[in-house]
């Protein structure tokens, strides 16, 4: 123990001896210190939180690919999806979803949100249900059905303050009336 005493006194004589260094060695070590803790934020995010869906080691994603033109990992038009979908005798369940940008009205000051439009089995095939409402149905997706929406549990919380009210309520997305008719558990992402 007094070896250990005796290194931080030395040290500590030093670094008042050359302050300059001191410096440089305290900048050094806050720069290192927060890029780990920002590496570890990012990385680990994605590799140590499991993907929110019955059985990760099973979920797979289908990308599109067109050599000639250069694509290796395209969207799936949502008619060779539909072909897939009909024809698959290896997978569980195939769904779709396409990430976007869409402006939300109708729960205070319009704003831009995240949003993914998807199929009326996605919930059932990444296996998770809404924690309030329902699930989406085939009568969703009929041609003239009226607009549903499924919301995150983080959106139901700051536009509608977590109130089971929300549920039946219409939003405005992209200017297009939606019927909110569920919401989803904090940890689906």
């Amino acid at each position: 123990m007094s070896g250990i005493v005796r290194d931080l006194r030395h040290g500590f004589r030093l670094l008042r001896k050359w302050p300059g260094s001191s410096v440089i060695c305290v900048i050094t070590l806050a720069l290192g210190i927060g890029c780990a803790i920002a590496m570890f934020c990012l990385v680990g995010g994605a590799i140590l939180d499991p993907l929110p869906v019955r059985d990760p080691a099973t979920f797979v994603t289908l990308w599109a690919t067109n050599p000639r033109q250069g694509v290796n990992r395209g969207r799936v038009p949502l008619r060779d999806f539909y072909a897939c979908q009909s024809r698959s005798t290896s997978f569980e369940g195939l769904a779709a979803y396409k990430d976007g940008n869409t402006v939300l009205a109708g729960t205070g000051a319009p704003r831009t949100i995240e949003s993914q439009t998807v199929t009326v089995n996605f919930f059932r095939v990444v296996g998770t249900a809404p924690a309030l409402g329902r699930e989406f149905t085939a009568d969703d997706e009929r041609p003239g059905a009226a607009g549903v929406a499924i919301i995150s549990g983080k959106l139901w919380k700051t536009a509608f303050a977590s109130q089971a009210s929300g549920l039946g309520q219409t939003i405005h997305l992209n200017g297009q009336p939606f019927t909110v008719i569920g919401v989803l558990p904090d940890n689906f992402w």
